[in-house]
């Protein structure tokens, strides 16, 4: 995968891929639609140059908190949760 030049290594953007998956990963958790208990759900496939962690970190910017308790292998983001993910 190419690097992006001109974007220094410890904003977190090694590829591309990842950094056009942070791009897509900030639009939904602006946009997206929430679950009846104010949810947005993410499936940690579509996102797989992300970390949970620094998705965790890109939902904190975004005034979101990620939720670590009974994901059920998907993401999930809200303003308040019952356990937080420690971001990176």
């Amino acid at each position: 995968m190419a690097r992006i030049a001109h974007l220094p290594p410890e904003l977190g953007y090694a590829t591309v891929e990842a950094r056009a998956q942070e791009v897509a990963l900030r639009d939904l958790l602006r946009t997206g639609d929430r679950e009846e208990r104010g949810y947005v759900i993410v499936d940690p496939d579509a996102f797989d140059s992300i970390s949970h962690a620094r998705a965790a970190r890109i939902a904190r910017e975004e005034g979101l908190r990620a939720e670590a308790f009974g994901n059920a292998g998907r993401w999930r983001f809200a303003e308040t949760v019952i356990e937080d993910v420690t971001s990176e």
